[in-house]
C-alpha cells in the first residue's frame, strides 16, 4: 500500500511556502523536510548545517563525571584496563575507539578483549573469568554491552575490580551495580537516545580528550551506519564530520578498506554495502579480533594482509548465508506459513548468519522472524521485524521461558533451551496476534511525493542536500502513476529492465520477473529513486524503481490481458482438480476467507461480480506472497510462493489450473470461465487472421496490442489473439523491437501447437 506523506492542510502549506521562501528552498524539498518531522526554521537550519557545532555535551549523559574520574584515577595509579566489546562491527569500531582514547588518554597498559560469536554475546562467566586471569585488570570498561550482564558485573566486582558500562542497548529491568553509561536512561539530561556503541564510546572519549577525540569520528560514523542507527539528530551531525573524515584517507585502515571494496563515491549508502558488511564478516566468520586488529594497525603491509582476510571472509559470508537462506526457505515450504511469525531452529546453522537471513525471511515474508542454532546446550537466535511490530517487546513478553536476550525494536537476541523452543514459539506468535491486527502486516511504502509533472534536474540536484542518507533519513522516494508503458531487458538475457514515462526515465534492476505485470494494462504506481549522474562533463537523470503496486480495473484491454493469459495457462502444470458447484465454492469461501495459506483465484475478471470477498487483497497474476491473510488473484500464472497451501478457482481457466506456489489443495466451481468467448479452430479462420497480420503492420508488446488495433466484422478479438498466440507459438510472428515481425523461414502445421491442441480438443 502506498502512503504519501506530504498531505497536508493548507495551514501547513502556508507554513511550507514561509520556510522555502526563507531558505531559499523549493516546496517540494521543504515538504520533504516536514513529512520527515523537520517542520521549523530551528529544526531545517540545523538539518542541512550538519557538523560537530551541533554535538552535545558529553557530561549531560549520567555516569560521565564518575568514569572520567576513575579512568583518570587509572591513569595516575599507572593501573591496567580492560576493554571489553562485542563481536559486530559497532562492538569492534567502539572497542578499537576507546582503546586508542585510553593510550591518548595516557593509560599505559590497555588490553582488548573482543569475544568471538561462538563464546557468547556480553559479558558471560567463561570469558570474565579467562579475562581476568589472562589481564589481571584493575577497571573493566565495557563497550556495546554490559546493560544486561548485571550478575556478571557482580562476580567482577567481588573480586576487587572496578567496572564501568558503556552501551546503547535497550535497558532490562535492572541495572548492573557499577558506573553505567547509557543513551537510554531517562532520567538524564542527555536529550538524544539513539547513538550506537561506539557513538557512546565516542562521547567517553570525548569526556577525556575534547577535541582530540574528533579524530575517531570515521569509526563512529561506519558503527552507526552499520548499527542502522537513525541517521537524524546527532548522528547525523557525527555521520556529517565523519565522512569527511573518510574522504581524507587519514586512517590507513579505512582507506585501504575502501579500497579493496572497490567503492568509488564515499556516502553513507556506500558504506553501508562495503566496508560495513565486511568488518562484520569477521565476526560472523568467527574471527572479530581480525578486524580489531586492522582498525589498531599502523603497519601498511599488515593492514593489507587483514583488509584481504576481511574481503575473503565477505565472500564466504555470502556463501554461506545463500546456503542457509536456502535450508530455512525449504523449512518453512515444509512447515508451511500458518502464523504471524517464523521461528525456526536448526543445529547445522551458522550462529554469525542467522540475523542476516532472518532479515532476508522478513523482507520476503513480511512477518518477524527468528532463527535460531545449538551452541553447547543451548539454542541461540536472532530474531528480525517488520517496522509496525517492536520485537523487543514481543520477545520480553516470553521471558520467563528465555535464559537471556536483548536489542532493539526492530532486533533482537535471545539465548533459550531447547525443551522451551516449542513453547516460546507458541508464546510469541500468540503475543502477536493479540497485540497487532492484520493492518500491520500489509506492506506499507511511504513515498515523499507523487510526481504528476516531468522529475526536473534541478529538485534532484537539491536533493543531495538531505545526505547523509540513511535509517531515519532515508533517500526520497517518489511514486507516479502510470498505465501502459512499454517495459523490456536493457540487453537481451538481462534481468535488468527499463521503461519510459511522460515524467522521468526509469531503470528496474532484477525487475525482469517483473516484466508481464508491468506491461499488463491495469494502472500502477511505480515507485522510485531519482539518481543524477554525471559523464563526461553532461549530466542526466534516471529513476531507480524500488516497488510498484497495481489497481485492477475493469475494461477491455485488462479483460483481453486476462483471456491471453488464460489462454496460455495450458503450458501450466496443474492437470485436474475437484470441482464443485456453485453452492459449495460458496461455503468453501466463507470458511477460508480468513486463512492465511490459501488463494482464491478467478479467470475471468467479468466473473468477479458473483463472488463477495470483503477486503480481500486482489491481485493481478500472482499472489504477493507476504500477505498474512487470504488473497485473491486475477488471472493467475504460475509462480513460487511458499505461503500458499490452498487454491480454490472461482471459475475455471481455458486451459490447465495454475501451479500456485506449494499448494497441494486445489478445487474449482464447476463451470467453464469466457462461457461467452467462442473460439474457432476453423483453418480457415486461420488463413484469414494470418493474412491480416501478414499484410499489415502492427505495433506494440503482445498479441493483445494487436487485436485492439483490428477491427473485424466477423473475428472476434479473442479469436485473433487466439490465432496469433497460435502463430507465436509456432514462431511464424514474433514482436522484435515493438513490432510484429513475420518469418517466412518458419513452416509449421497448427497441429504441432499445444494451444491450438487444447481448444481443438474442449
Amino acid at each position: 500500500m502506498i502512503v504519501c506523506k506530504n498531505d497536508y492542510s493548507n495551514e501547513q502549506l502556508n507554513i511550507i511556502n514561509s520556510l522555502a521562501n526563507e531558505f531559499n528552498l523549493s516546496e517540494n524539498l521543504v515538504k520533504i523536510l516536514f513529512g520527515r518531522g523537520i517542520d521549523t526554521a530551528e529544526k531545517i537550519s540545523s538539518f542541512l548545517n550538519p557538523g560537530k557545532h551541533n554535538f552535545i555535551s558529553p557530561f549531560l549523559l549520567s555516569g560521565m563525571r564518575d568514569a572520567v574520574e576513575r579512568i583518570t584515577l587509572a591513569r595516575d595509579m599507572g593501573e591496567t584496563v580492560v576493554v571489553f566489546g562485542d563481536y559486530d562491527a559497532d562492538g569492534i569500531c567502539a572497542s578499537a575507539l576507546l582503546t586508542n582514547a585510553l593510550r591518548d588518554f595516557g593509560i599505559a597498559t590497555v588490553y582488548t578483549v573482543i569475544p568471538e560469536r561462538s563464546n557468547g554475546y556480553g559479558l558471560t562467566h567463561a570469558l570474565v573469568e579467562e579475562m581476568l586471569e589472562r589481564c589481571e585488570p584493575d577497571l573493566v570498561i565495557t563497550v556495546d554491552c554490559g546493560i544486561s550482564c548485571k550478575d556478571e558485573v557482580c562476580f567482577i566486582e567481588d573480586v576487587g575490580v572496578d567496572v564501568i558500562v558503556t552501551d546503547h542497548h535497550e535497558l532490562p529491568d535492572e541495572l548492573p551495580d557499577c558506573t553505567v553509561i547509557n543513551c537510554k536512561i531517562k532520567e538524564q539530561d542527555y536529550p538524544f537516545d539513539c547513538l550506537c556503541g561506539a557513538g557512546v564510546a565516542y562521547k567517553l572519549a570525548s569526556a577525556l580528550l575534547g577535541e582530540k577525540a574528533d579524530k575517531y569520528l570515521d569509526l563512529v560514523t561506519i558503527a552507526t551506519i552499520a548499527d542502522s542507527m537513525i541517521l537524524l539528530g546527532e548522528n547525523r551531525d557525527i555521520v556529517f564530520e565523519g565522512l569527511k573524515l573518510i574522504k581524507k584517507g587519514k586512517n590507513p585502515a579505512i582507506k585501504r578498506l575502501i579500497e579493496i571494496s572497490n567503492l568509488r563515491e564515499i556516502t553513507s549508502t556506500g558504506l553501508a554495502f562495503t566496508v560495513a558488511p565486511r568488518i562484520n564478516a569477521a565476526g560472523r566468520m568467527g574471527n572479530a579480533n581480525c578486524a580489531l586488529e586492522l582498525l589498531l594497525e599502523n603497519d601498511y603491509a599488515k593492514i593489507d594482509d587483514y583488509c584481504n582476510r576481511l574481503n575473503e571472509y565477505n565472500v564466504e559470508r555470502q556463501t554461506e548465508c545463500d546456503k542457509l537462506l536456502k535450508s530455512a526457505k525449504a523449512k518453512i515450504e515444509s512447515e508451511g506459513l500458518g502464523e504471524r511469525v517464523i521461528v525456526l531452529a536448526d543445529d547445522s546453522w551458522n550462529g554469525g548468519l542467522v540475523g542476516i537471513v532472518a532479515a532476508k525471511l522478513v523482507e520476503e515474508y513480511g512477518r518477524p522472524v527468528v532463527l535460531f542454532t545449538k551452541t553447547d546446550d543451548f539454542y541461540h537466535g536472532s530474531a528480525r521485524s517488520i517496522e509496525s511490530i517492536n520485537i523487543f517487546q514481543a520477545v520480553n513478553n516470553c521471558k520467563n521461558l528465555l535464559i537471556d536476550f536483548g536489542g532493539h525494536a526492530q532486533a533482537a537476541g535471545i539465548t533459550i533451551k531447547g525443551e522451551n523452543l516449542s513453547e516460546f514459539t507458541k508464546a510469541l506468535s500468540n503475543y502477536i496476534e493479540s497485540n497487532y491486527d492484520d493492518e500491520v502486516f500489509i506492506p506499507r511504502i511511504e513515498v515523499d511525493e507523487i510526481i504528476s509533472e516531468r522529475f526536473s534536474i534541478d529538485f534532484a540536484k537539491e536533493l543531495q542536500l538531505l545526505e547523509p542518507f540513511g535509517t531515519g533519513n532515508r533517500k526520497p522516494i517518489f511514486s507516479i502513476d502510470v498505465t501502459n508503458i512499454n517495459a523490456s531487458p536493457l540487453k537481451p538475457d538481462s534481468t535488468h529492465i527499463g521503461f519510459r514515462t511522460e515524467f522521468i526515465d526509469l531503470l528496474y534492476f532484477n525487475g525482469i520477473k517483473h516484466l508481464d505485470i508491468l506491461n499488463s494494462p491495469a494502472q500502477k504506481s511505480i515507485v522510485f529513486e531519482a539518481n543524477l549522474s554525471v559523464f563526461n562533463g553532461k549530466q542526466s537523470l534516471k529513476g531507480y524503481v524500488k516497488n510498484f503496486e497495481y489497481k485492477v480495473i475493469n475494461g477491455e484491454r485488462l479483460k483481453l490481458d486476462c483471456f491471453k493469459q488464460n489462454l496460455l495457462s495450458v503450458f501450466n502444470s496443474i492437470k485436474s482438480c475437484e470441482c464443485y458447484d456453485n453452492e459449495v465454492i460458496a461455503k468453501l469461501i466463507e470458511k477460508y476467507k480468513g486463512d492465511k495459506s490459501t488463494v482464491f483465484a478467478v479467470s475471468d475478471i467479468e466473473n468477479l461480480r458473483k463472488y463477495h470477498l470483503g477486503k480481500i487483497n486482489c491481485s493481478l497474476y500472482q499472489p504477493q506472497g507476504k500477505n498474512i491473510t487470504a488473497e485473491l488473484v486475477i488471472s493467475p500464472i504460475d509462480c513460487e510462493t511458499a505461503s500458499v497451501q490452498r487454491v480454490i478457482y472461482l471459475d475455471k481457466p481455458l486451459g490447465n489450473f495454475a501451479r500456485i506456489g506449494n499448494a497441494t489443495n486445489y478445487c474449482a466451481a464447476n463451470y467453464l470461465a469466457f462461457s461467452n468467448v467462442k473460439l474457432s479452430t476453423s483453418r480457415e479462420i486461420f488463413a484469414e487472421v494470418f493474412k491480416l497480420l501478414r499484410f499489415n503492420r502492427f505495433y506494440g508488446k503482445s498479441s493483445v496490442d494487436v487485436a485492439l488495433g483490428i477491427n473485424h466484422e466477423s473475428i472476434s478479438q479473442e479469436q485473433i489473439i487466439f490465432c496469433l498466440e497460435v502463430f507465436i507459438e509456432l514462431k511464424i510472428f514474433s514482436f522484435v523491437s515493438g513490432t510484429l515481425q513475420y518469418d517466412s523461414k518458419v513452416k509449421a502445421d497448427l497441429s504441432s501447437s499445444v494451444v491450438y491442441n487444447s481448444v481443438l480438443n474442449k
